[in-house]
């Protein structure tokens, strides 16, 4: 009942159905009486209805504010970007000569392929948990309890643990995609070996979560899920695209995020056209695009909306 009042609400206040000025009146001449309604009925006296219905107000109005002065920007980024003036412009230019400096492409330190893509696919959250597993072995074989259950629920507990921790450290792409080079592996990894790399993490507590390695002969890609390997000489497009995401909870906009993704479209050895996305900020983003010699298309943008209630 619960979860289909909150479809219905979510379906009635969402901002891709509901123009803003709609919303606004919704809210304030039926949400807000009816909260305060809800509050008196729930045994909050008046005075403190009253005051939770203005601060809500408050927050209606603000929320309201934010996403016409947030969507003014927006707008004028997107004509920016479509005419090709955000780029060319004095202070992007700055901004992105200043991280290209500071933040150089990475080279490969490793003695393989395989070993480097297992450095970048490592969770540390398989560590945590195999580390934790000895918090119950060592008092499973050392604790001297009396009642040898009590050591076999530990010893179990601690096997959990280490298996939990296994499975994480293992469960990667890195042996499939190595599988998938087939014969092309030696040369793909030395190209690999000697490829500039850029990579990028959007949640520090794991692993890498995307990058892309540029060789002389192949640029290998990769994101939490898959990696791939693509042929230079088969890549036939290259553009930017901007994601911008803005977040509602309820109708009332609540902030907006953007990323920033490379998209590679090239064709496979049986010639079927392919593309891959990866996720960047978008200064890596820019060096990477510059970095590849293929042909360069225009960039993309484009909205998406959350809404929660």
């Amino acid at each position: 009942m619960k979860d289909d009042l909150k479809k219905k609400l979510n379906k009635r206040l969402h901002p891709a159905l509901l123009p803003r000025k709609k919303r606004f009146l919704l809210l304030i001449f039926t949400g807000l009486p009816a909260g305060f309604v809800y509050a008196l009925i729930s045994g909050t006296g008046v005075k403190l209805a009253a005051l939770f219905t203005a601060l809500a107000g408050v927050v209606v109005l603000g929320g309201f504010a934010l996403e016409i002065v947030s969507e003014k920007g927006q707008n004028n980024k997107k004509a920016a970007i479509e005419s090709g003036e955000y780029y060319t412009s004095d202070k992007w230019r700055e901004k992105y000569e200043k991280y290209a400096g500071s933040h150089e492409f990475e080279t490969v330190r490793t003695k393989t392929m395989k070993a480097d893509l297992d450095r970048r696919f490592l969770r540390p959250a398989g560590i945590v948990f195999i580390l934790f597993s000895l918090v119950f072995f060592l008092p499973s074989v050392f604790w001297k309890s009396g009642d040898i259950a009590i050591n076999v629920i530990l010893a179990v507990t601690g096997g959990i643990f280490l298996l939990w921790g296994i499975m994480k450290l293992k469960r990667t792409p890195v042996r499939a995609f190595l599988r998938s080079c087939g014969d092309e592996l030696p040369y793909i990894e030395r190209s690999y070996l000697n490829g500039r790399m850029l990579s990028f993490h959007y949640n520090g507590l794991k692993s890498e979560n995307s990058g892309i390695n540029i060789g002389g002969n192949y640029t290998v890609v990769y994101n939490q899920t898959e990696i791939r390997a693509i042929d230079n000489r088969c890549i036939k497009d290259v553009s930017k695209k901007i994601r911008h995401i803005k977040n509602y909870k309820g109708g009332i906009y609540a902030g907006s995020e953007t990323e920033n993704y490379l998209m590679i479209g090239y064709t496979d050895s049986e010639g079927n056209e392919l593309n891959f996305r990866i996720w960047m900020n978008e200064f890596q983003v820019e060096m990477a695009y510059r970095a590849l010699s293929s042909a360069h298309s225009e960039t993309s943008y484009d909205e998406h909306i959350n809404n929660e209630i």
